[in-house]
């Protein structure tokens, strides 16, 4: 569904990604940890064509998408809820999941924001709320939400755990395992990769730029390197 091949990024003098190859298949959920600092975000923001990739080709569904804009790759179903959330804080919440829709704005469906209430009740309770007046929380549920009415093919997730109560987290994971047993492709960055390697079946490890390991979640949950460097004091937030 989505392939990477050799793909490189540059910020002037300084490497971002190094010859990085990976893949997503239809129906997958797919794991990057690393280190902060490691390229995770670049790699998100590569895929969405927000930063150029200087070298190696970006494929979805056999489509060269590396040099489009992002506007035409959230048109191609690839659809990234980014870091920090980022909602329109001086727009309510059903505003912002219309937004989230713009691309489908001749064909809009009431159904797909009811669909979004039901996935997250609070956003339901919360559509005349002003986004900026949210909790963090809140504002996560919207930012999916908001990603949702695009009706992507592919979800991408940059860490959608960070600064969240562990009650919050566990619900929005169980949010993204319901949405992939629906279908939905993943690809998800998170700080908590014990979580991130609990709901994945396939993961990377991005270090500096490089990828340095891959396999299956289950594998690299079981190894010692692997918990020794990313999981040791990590909390388990799914189940």
């Amino acid at each position: 569904m989505l392939e990477l091949a050799n793909v490189s990024v540059r910020y002037g003098m300084i490497e971002g990604l190094r010859s990085v190859s990976l893949s997503v298949k239809e129906g997958q959920v797919v794991s990057l940890v690393g280190a902060n600092g490691a390229g995770k975000s670049t790699l998100l923001n590569a895929i969405s064509g927000v930063v150029p990739v200087c070298g190696g080709r970006i494929s979805f569904q056999g489509k060269l998408i590396s040099q489009m804009s992002a506007s035409e790759v959230v048109g191609l179903g690839v659809v990234q809820v980014p870091e920090g959330r980022r909602v329109f804080a001086q727009m309510t919440v059903v505003e912002n999941l219309r937004l989230g829709a713009y691309v489908h704005r001749k064909q809009f469906k009431a159904s797909e924001m009811d669909a979004v209430f039901d996935l997250f009740p609070r956003l339901a309770e919360r559509r005349q709320q002003l986004a900026g007046l949210m909790s963090g929380g809140e504002q996560q549920m919207l930012a999916i939400g908001r990603a949702m009415m695009t009706r992507p093919k592919l979800l991408l997730l940059d860490e959608p755990s960070m600064g969240l109560a562990p009650l919050v987290v566990k619900t929005i994971f169980e949010v993204l395992r319901m949405l992939n047993q629906q279908g939905m492709a993943i690809l998800l960055v998170e700080q908590n990769a014990k979580a991130a390697l609990r709901l994945s079946d396939y993961s990377y490890v991005l270090t500096t730029g490089s990828l340095t390991r891959q396999g299956p979640s289950r594998d690299l949950l079981d190894d010692p390197k692997i918990n020794e460097a990313f999981l040791g004091r990590q909390v388990v937030m799914t189940h």
